[in-house]
């Protein structure tokens, strides 16, 4: 398609509704910006996309379109990466691995030599594979602009765009440090939307993105709970909060759906005095996280009490 279009020519251009390789959270081309603090298992979640959209297999109740696959790891030497990797299975079509620690520099792509040769190599293969989807692990071993510069997404999204044409191209990045004395002053709501935000660097990260997504580590009975959260969507509605479950460091599933009469049960089991003391209840009682309770509660409060999906149940009182 040319880049420069006539109204005419934009009326008769076939396209009718966004494509994804995972519907509805990554789109078919663009830039999807995966941030977490450390330790949020974000390699293990890029990892498992990675490999669900090479074998085009559904990925946590989500339908998947196969494509070739290219994950290029410069944050992690051979020696820690490959082992993490050997137990996904990786041995699978459409799936293939570039190890460029310590990094890449894909603003100044001809020096030196060796960034070069990686850089031209990526290219080639590219060209040869036509590569469906890109994860970059991650966004601060791919250049040496300061992540605060609100230019240097504009110019990494650019190059990552130009090295990987037609490719959607999935970068992990990590979080800022939050400092002890914001959680003492902010309130639970004005935390919880700055913790949304609280990746290292410029905002233009997530604006200049097609799609953005945050990691958030639960904290209960089990530290491997994560939510996977939509932030920001170019190309339809923010998605539900996704709950999955990590297992070796590793392995990304989804969690297991409860019915609505094990919920109807355990509602009347319960003694609460508010929402949050109810959530909490339902996650030991089942042993899930907190929000994956709390996110089942809402759909039972929806399907069968009729009640809006905001707000508490007509008893007791709300968060």
């Amino acid at each position: 398609m040319d880049w420069f279009l006539s109204g005419e020519e934009v009326a008769s251009v076939d396209i009718e509704e966004t494509e994804f390789l995972v519907e509805p959270i990554i789109p078919k081309e663009g830039i999807v910006f995966l941030y977490g603090k450390f330790g949020a298992f974000k390699t293990a979640v890029g990892l498992t996309i990675a490999k669900h959209i090479a074998t085009g297999s559904e990925l946590w109740g989500m339908p998947t379109k196969p494509g070739r696959v290219l994950v290029v790891e410069g944050d992690t030497p051979r020696t820690g990466i490959i082992p993490r990797i050997k137990k996904l299975d990786p041995s699978v079509p459409n799936l293939d691995f570039a190890f460029v620690y310590p990094g890449i520099d894909v603003i100044n792509p001809h020096t030196p030599d060796t960034n070069k040769i990686f850089i031209d190599g990526l290219m080639a293969k590219h060209a040869q594979n036509k590569y469906a989807f890109v994860l970059i692990d991650s966004l601060r071993s791919s250049h040496p602009l300061s992540d605060k510069d609100s230019e240097a997404a504009t110019l990494v999204y650019r190059q990552f765009s130009f090295i990987f044409p037609g490719a959607l191209v999935f970068i992990i990045h990590h979080d800022r440090k939050s400092r002890p004395i914001e959680k003492h002053l902010m309130g639970t709501d004005v935390e919880d939307e700055m913790e949304a935000e609280s990746f290292s660097g410029s905002q233009a990260w997530i604006n200049h993105a097609t799609t953005s997504l945050k990691i958030k580590k639960q904290h209960g009975k089990d530290q491997n709970w994560i939510s996977i959260i939509q932030t920001k969507s170019q190309v339809g509605r923010i998605a539900t909060p996704i709950d999955v479950q990590v297992h070796e460091g590793i392995h990304v599933e989804q969690a297991a759906t409860l019915n609505l009469n094990q919920l109807d049960i355990a509602l009347h089991t319960i003694v609460w005095k508010n929402m949050r003391q109810l959530d909490q209840g339902l996650a030991d009682y089942f042993d899930v996280s907190t929000r994956w309770a709390r996110n089942h509660r809402l759909q039972y409060e929806e399907k069968v009490m009729k009640l809006p999906r905001v707000g508490p149940l007509p008893h007791g009182d709300d968060e």
